[in-house]
């Protein structure tokens, strides 16, 4: 058992000359052995007491071990002429959080204030009353567990750090900032693989294309430094890159515009398969050649002609 953390003790001195303590206090100068006797009670009523004779050693420590306490006292032979009556005093409690890996950290802490921080350990518990607290936990420890943070770190930006539930289940930690989701099948196990330990992982690209009527579509491929093709079938395009990795650090964050020039198609019942023919998507007069045809095509706006033939094929 030990003294009440926080709570106001009364302190009781005797000074006795001495074996005969009734005799001692009303006879000063009765020949004898002088020694100093201090008591100290704590408000339940506990109480222990010090004896020390006169003339011995003294290291300046009074350990009251029933009372969980030890008093530092300079000169305890004068201490009885400095103290002539009972004195109040307050002992400040310590909060003590021991970790799962049994890594423990205490902390003084005074009955006014709203939080204990264990820098130690990256925890800091916030009460509303830290009198109520006190007595509450006062020989007698709790348990609590502190749900952990998940932080990401993207190639080119701050640190993103997401709470989550610390159990045995399977979830997914979402860092919509970034629009990742980290799915785990067991949360607890992944602390643990994590803690103290910085693990990489790559998050593949995506590309997204979006067609002047809107249609978009978007494909996932390898952020790697090869030369690699993203294929749009939506679309009926593909974009080739050789340098995968490069392409992915530019376009993020960072859209861009660009011109895919379209294609004729003709089709000659009598001259075998279709002909397909490039041409510029551009406003001026121009001409698409399907020589192995012996036909030209003539047009004064490709993007007018374009968007007339786009899905719907004419006769001529």
């Amino acid at each position: 058992m030990g003294l009440s953390s926080g709570e106001t003790t009364t302190m009781t001195f005797f000074y006795t000359f001495g074996e005969d303590v009734n005799d001692a206090l009303s006879t000063l100068d009765h020949a004898g052995i002088p020694m100093v006797t201090m008591t100290v009670t704590a408000p339940n009523g506990l109480s222990e007491s010090y004896t020390h004779t006169q003339g011995d050693h003294f290291d300046g420590k009074v350990p009251l071990t029933n009372l969980g306490i030890e008093m530092d006292i300079n000169n305890i032979d004068v201490l009885p002429s400095q103290l002539t009556s009972t004195k109040t005093f307050t002992i400040d409690p310590t909060l003590v959080v021991t970790a799962p890996d049994t890594t423990s950290s205490e902390v003084t802490y005074n009955l006014n204030d709203t939080s204990v921080v264990f820098s130690t350990l990256g925890l800091q518990v916030d009460t509303s009353n830290a009198s109520a607290m006190t007595s509450a936990l006062l020989n007698n420890s709790q348990s609590f567990t502190v749900n952990p943070t998940l932080v990401v770190t993207p190639p080119d930006g701050s640190a993103i750090e997401t709470g989550y539930t610390f159990d045995s289940g399977a979830q997914t930690v979402d860092f919509s900032s970034l629009d990742i989701d980290v799915n785990t099948s067991n949360a607890e196990t992944m602390t643990a693989d994590l803690l103290d330990s910085v693990g990489e992982f790559t998050v593949d690209a995506r590309l997204v294309v979006t067609a002047p009527d809107e249609t978009h579509q978007e494909i996932k491929y390898p952020s790697s430094a090869e030369s690699q093709t993203v294929s749009f079938g939506t679309l009926g395009f593909d974009v080739d890159s050789n340098n995968a990795q490069t392409t992915a650090t530019q376009l993020l964050n960072n859209s861009k515009d660009f011109t895919v020039n379209p294609t004729l198609a003709v089709n000659s019942p009598s001259t075998g398969p279709v002909e397909e023919i490039g041409y510029q998507f551009h406003s001026s007069p121009q001409t698409i050649d399907f020589s192995r045809l012996g036909l030209e095509v003539d047009t004064n706006e490709a993007p007018r002609t374009t968007t007339t033939l786009l899905s719907a094929s004419q006769d001529f």
